[in-house]
């Protein structure tokens, strides 16, 4: 290797002294380190991990709806696999209503035959997990509620009163459906047609809607005779006498219409009363129009 000389003394000296050993003179700067390469190396794989993290964080989203759809179907297929016996039904109304974050799924079936409290839970939870459980349908994806219904019949459907022998409702965030059953019916219904007073339990729910009618009406003409009494209850105390009045007035036409009831069908007058009394013990359906 070639020598250099001192720019001061001259001595040569070899070109990797920083210093001349002669004079002390300084040959060589040392260079200068710069922290850009650095920071920048840095910048490229903190953008490749983040890059990476959303990846693994729209997979790892995905894994776990996929996972919950599993799920789904295999509840699906075990209450399939344990082979209950279901009460068959059919189908009276299917619904989707609200808007998209608040859409309800309305699910209305009418059950035909026997069956018990445990026959009814079974039903209603077949129907939730099956529905949920087929592929391509998308709504469920979106629905973020559920509402399932059975009813012994179709004027169970049809009252206005919600006699519903099973319910299941869902909300999104919930850990499952909630499922309810009518046990008033469950008991009566299930029970085999008896007889009373020569007269079969379906006629005797065809005289109680026309009970039903006739509590209507009577009370419909005791409005037309004394309008707004009840109303006006307790605002003016002096009406408290045409009120009783009005209550009088509705009874005789009840005990009216009662009668010429009992008297076609060929009945006792406490027999129609009996009646009325089965069937809000046994929770018949109440007409539609009531």
């Amino acid at each position: 290797m070639a020598l250099v000389k001192c720019k001061k003394c001259g001595l040569e000296i070899s070109p990797k002294l920083r210093k001349c050993p002669g004079c002390g003179t300084i040959t060589k700067t040392l260079p200068r380190f710069s922290l850009a390469p650095f920071f920048l190396v840095i910048g490229i794989i903190a953008l490749i991990g983040y890059t990476l993290s959303l990846g693994w964080t729209t997979q790892i989203k995905d894994v776990s709806e996929k996972a919950a759809e599993e799920k789904i179907r295999q509840t699906a297929d075990q209450i399939i696999a344990k082979k209950v016996f279901l009460p068959k039904y059919v189908i009276y109304d299917r619904h989707f209503a609200g808007e998209a974050d608040q859409e309800m799924l309305y699910l209305k079936i009418i059950v035909l035959g026997k069956y018990t409290k445990r026959d009814v839970q079974s039903l209603l939870k077949q129907l939730y997990y099956a529905d949920r459980a087929k592929r391509g349908f998308y709504q469920f994806r979106y629905t973020r509620n559920i509402e399932i219904l059975i009813y012994a019949s179709k004027y169970y459907a049809e009252s206005p009163m919600e006699q519903w022998l099973g319910k299941l409702t869902f909300t999104t965030g919930d850990e499952g459906p909630e499922i309810y059953v009518n046990e008033i019916q469950v008991k009566y219904l299930s029970q085999e047609d008896d007889v009373q007073y020569g007269v079969s339990k379906d006629s005797r729910i065809q005289l109680w809607h026309q009970i039903v009618h006739i509590e209507k009406k009577a009370e419909k003409e005791a409005e037309e005779v004394y309008p707004q009494t009840i109303n006006l209850v307790g605002i003016h105390p002096e009406l408290n006498e045409v009120l009783m009045e009005r209550f009088q007035f509705e009874e005789m036409i009840k005990e009216k219409y009662k009668d010429e009831l009992a008297r076609v069908h060929n009945l006792k007058r406490e027999q129609i009363d009996e009646i009325a009394i089965e069937g809000i013990q046994k929770d018949w359906p109440y007409p539609k129009n009531h």
